[in-house]
C-alpha cells in the first residue's frame, strides 16, 4: 500500500485526489502549501509526492530542490500534476529531481494511478531491501461511523400537537415531592428554624422552587427586580406565604403516569438538578462576570421542563428517553422528534411567566443548543449559559445524578467561552464531591440518589483505555473514561486507545502521540497493535493514513451514547471493522 503526500493549494483538488487515490489503495495525506509539506516530510517520508508547481506560499521548486539534496528522502519519487504548461518551470522541475510530469488540462485519473504505481514500484526496489514483518502488517482504513440521527428521523411523532397541548393544560403545575414537603415542614416546626435552612431545603426540589419564584417575582406585588436566589425569594415571600404554598402543593409523584422501570424518576431529576446547580456555581466562582447565585439558580431550574413533561406525558416521555438511549442520540433530539417539544424550550416558556431575568430564561431554554451557537442565542449572558451547560455535561461525565440522558458531548468550546485559561477539569472536580454531598444533606435529598439510575457501559471484557487528546485538561471524555473505568495503574497495560480528534488540525499531533504510545508498549514487550477508537464530530475525521493502517480502528461520532460506546468497544475487541447502526424502524416495531 504506497503512501502519497499531496501538495495542492486547491481544496477541491486535494479532496478529490485524496478520495480517489484512497479508493485505489493508496495511503494519502494532503496539505495546502509548501511549509506544511516540509513539516510532514521532516516527520516521515512517504513513498510518493504528488504536487503542484505553484502553492499559496509560492513556487514549490524550492521544496523540490531541498528534497533532492536530502539523503533521507532519496527513495521518495515525485510526480508533478500542474496547471502550468510553460517550458521553463517544467524544465526546472525536472532538474530539481521530479520523476514524472502531468498537466491537469490533459491527464486522466487512470493514467495518474498507473504512473504513481510505477513510481512506487521503483521506489521500493531502489534499495533492494524488504520491510520488516511488522511494517508490512496493515489494516484497512476505518469506514465512517453511522449517523444515528438519520435513524431517528425514520420514526413518526408519538403525539399530535393538540394532544400535547391538552396534556400540558391538564398538568399546568410542576409537582413537588412528598419527601421535600415533609423535610420543609420538619424545619418549620423545629425550634431552630432558620431562613437559610429553609432555602437550602427548597433548592432540593424544582417544583417548590418554581412556586416560590412565581410568588416572589409576582408583578401584582410590585416586584421590579427579580429575586436572584432562593434565599432572596424566600425573604420576599415570608414564612406565612411559604406555609400556604406547602398547603397548596400537590405531593402526587409525577412518575405515577410512568412505568415502574422508567429511565428517570422525579427524585432522580431532583438530584440531578441540585448537582448541576452546585457544579455551575463552582464554575462561576472561577470566572469573572458570572454571579454564582444566578449560576446556582439556573442549574437548579435547567430541567424544569422535563419535570413537567414527566408529570404530563408519563410513559410517552419514558419511551422517548428509552429510544434515544438505544439509538445513542441526545435526549432533547428524541423529544423534539417524538414529542414535538424539547424540555429546555418548555422550561423557557414556564420561567418566562415567573418574571425572571431574560438571561436566566435564555440559559434554561438553550442549555442544549449547539455550543458554537450558544453565545448568539444567549446573547444576554453567554458566559452564564456556558457555565450552566458545562455544569450539565460534567454532571453526566461524573455520573452525578440521572436526568435520563445517556450521551456525552465535548466541552472545549464551553471552556473557550468562559475565557479563563486557569479553569481546568481538575480545578472544578477538586473537592466537588464533598460540596455536592453537603448540598444534598442541607436539602434533605438522599445521597443515594446521586448515582441511582446512572448508566455506564459494560463491555464484554475489561477495558483499560489509554486516552489521547489535544486538550487533556479540558477534555470531558478523558474525565468520563477515568470515572467509568478507573485510572490506568503504573503496572497496567492499556488494551485500547481512545483518541479524541475534535479538529482535523490536530491529526498530526495525535497520530504522533499514538505512535509514541505503541513504541513504548513495544519496549515493554507488547508488540500487538492497540485497537483504536477515534472520536470525532463527523465520525469520519481520521488520523494519518499511515498510522491508522497500523491499527484496527473504528470511528465513533460525537456526541456518543453509552450503548454505542459499548458496542464499539466490543466490536474492536472481537476484530470487527465497523459497528452497524441501530435500526429505529425495528425498534418501533
Amino acid at each position: 500500500m504506497p503512501s502519497v503526500l499531496i501538495l495542492d493549494g486547491c481544496p477541491l483538488t486535494r479532496e478529490c485526489l485524496s478520495m480517489l487515490l484512497r479508493a485505489e489503495g493508496f495511503k494519502v495525506l494532503a496539505v495546502p502549501d509548501s511549509a506544511q509539506a516540509k513539516a510532514q516530510l521532516s516527520k516521515r517520508a512517504p513513498d510518493l509526492l504528488l504536487c503542484e508547481l505553484v502553492a499559496p506560499d509560492g513556487s514549490t521548486l524550492g521544496l523540490l530542490r531541498s528534497i533532492k539534496q536530502d539523503k533521507r528522502l532519496s527513495k521518495m519519487r515525485t510526480c508533478v500534476l500542474t496547471n502550468i504548461a510553460a517550458k521553463t518551470p517544467l524544465t526546472q522541475a525536472v532538474e530539481a529531481g521530479v520523476s514524472a510530469l502531468m498537466l491537469k488540462s490533459r491527464f486522466s485519473f487512470k493514467a495518474l494511478v498507473r504512473q504513481l504505481n510505477e513510481l512506487a514500484e521503483k521506489a521500493t526496489k531502489k534499495d533492494g531491501t524488504e520491510k520488516p514483518a511488522e511494517e508490512s502488517r496493515r489494516y484497512p482504513l476505518p469506514v465512517p461511523a453511522p449517523d444515528q440521527s438519520l435513524e431517528l428521523r425514520q420514526l413518526k411523532p408519538m403525539i399530535t400537537r393538540p394532544e400535547l397541548e391538552k396534556a400540558l393544560e391538564e398538568h399546568p403545575r410542576m409537582y413537588a415531592s412528598e419527601q421535600a414537603v415533609a423535610f420543609l415542614r420538619s424545619i418549620l416546626e423545629s425550634d431552630d428554624c432558620k431562613m437559610e435552612s429553609l432555602a437550602n431545603a427548597i433548592q432540593g426540589d424544582p417544583g417548590l422552587m418554581a412556586r416560590l419564584y412565581r410568588e416572589a417575582n409576582s408583578k401584582e406585588d410590585g416586584c421590579e427586580e427579580p429575586a436572584n436566589s432562593v434565599f432572596e425569594a424566600l425573604l420576599r415571600v415570608g414564612l406565612d406565604r411559604l406555609v400556604a404554598i406547602l398547603d397548596e402543593v400537590s405531593a402526587e409523584e409525577p412518575t405515577s403516569k410512568a412505568r415502574a422501570n422508567a429511565p428517570v424518576t422525579h427524585d432522580q431529576l431532583r438530584a440531578h438538578a441540585l448537582a448541576v446547580g452546585v457544579i455551575a456555581s463552582k464554575i462561576a466562582s472561577h470566572c469573572q462576570g458570572i454571579d454564582p447565585r444566578w449560576a446556582m439558580t439556573c442549574g437548579l431550574l435547567h430541567d424544569v421542563g422535563r419535570v413537567r413533561m414527566l408529570g404530563a406525558l408519563g410513559d410517552k416521555l419514558t419511551t422517548t428517553l428509552d429510544i434515544s438511549s438505544q439509538l445513542g442520540v441526545p435526549m432533547h433530539a428524541g423529544e423534539k422528534r417524538l414529542l414535538l417539544v424539547e424540555h429546555d424550550k418548555l422550561g423557557m416558556m414556564m420561567t418566562n411567566t415567573w418574571n425572571l431575568p431574560r438571561e436566566v430564561t435564555q440559559v434554561i431554554g438553550y442549555h442544549h443548543e449547539e455550543q458554537v451557537k450558544l453565545g448568539t442565542v444567549c446573547s444576554a449572558a453567554p458566559k452564564l449559559a456556558a457555565c450552566v451547560a458545562l455544569g450539565d455535561h460534567l454532571s453526566h461525565a461524573l455520573g452525578y445524578g440521572n436526568s435520563g440522558s445517556t450521551t456525552l458531548e465535548a466541552c472545549e468550546t464551553l471552556f473557550d467561552m468562559l475565557e479563563n485559561d486557569d479553569l481546568t477539569l481538575d480545578a472544578i472536580v477538586d473537592g466537588l464531591k464533598a460540596q455536592i454531598d453537603e448540598a444534598f444533606e442541607q436539602s434533605g435529598v438522599s445521597t443515594d440518589l446521586l448515582c441511582e439510575g446512572v448508566q455506564h457501559p459494560v463491555p464484554d471484557q475489561a477495558l483499560l483505555p489509554a486516552f489521547i487528546s489535544a486538550n487533556p485538561q479540558t477534555d470531558i471524555f478523558g474525565l468520563w473514561l477515568r470515572q467509568s473505568f478507573g485510572e490506568l495503574g503504573a503496572d497496567q497495560t492499556p488494551n485500547m486507545a481512545v483518541v479524541h480528534l475534535r479538529q482535523t488540525k490536530d491529526r498530526n499531533e495525535l497520530s504522533d502521540a499514538l505512535t509514541a504510545l505503541q513504541q513504548r508498549l513495544g519496549e515493554q514487550g507488547v508488540h500487538d497493535p492497540l485497537p483504536v477508537m477515534i472520536l470525532s464530530p463527523t465520525g469520519r475525521y481520521g488520523l494519518l493514513d499511515d498510522v491508522m493502517t497500523r491499527h484496527p480502528c473504528i470511528h465513533l461520532r460525537t456526541p456518543f451514547g453509552m450503548s454505542m460506546f459499548e458496542r464499539t468497544v466490543n466490536a474492536l475487541f472481537s476484530g470487527q471493522q465497523q459497528v452497524a447502526p441501530v435500526s429505529a424502524t425495528r425498534m418501533a416495531a
